[in-house]
């Protein structure tokens, strides 16, 4: 259970083809290593392949309050991140999520 506050996203990201499928999973890597070393206030940012849809990746992003998100959304491995894994999407749907 998270402490009152915390919020979340659920983002699917779907790929064109295999080749933006490899490019987008390069990202996620080198992304979600970047968090890990420098954003305390992420409390989880964890891509995942969906079984049945091999060209989507899911992400369960857990923040520990809304100021944590937007420092997350400012840095600059995250503002790379979205500008670079553009070109690869045919399509994104995020759902927010709260506790």
């Amino acid at each position: 259970m998270h402490k009152q506050g915390t919020f979340g996203l659920v983002v699917r990201l779907d790929c064109h083809d295999d080749h933006a499928v490899a490019a987008l999973d390069r990202l996620l890597n080198e992304t979600a290593a970047r968090i890990a070393e420098s954003e305390p206030g992420t409390l989880a940012w964890v891509p995942h392949r969906i079984e049945d849809a091999p060209q989507s990746r899911l992400i369960y992003e857990m923040y520990e309050d809304a100021e944590a998100f937007e420092t997350h959304r400012a840095l600059p491995h995250n503002r790379r991140f979205e500008t670079e894994r553009a070109p690869h999407l045919r399509a994104r749907t995020c759902w927010r999520l709260s506790s």
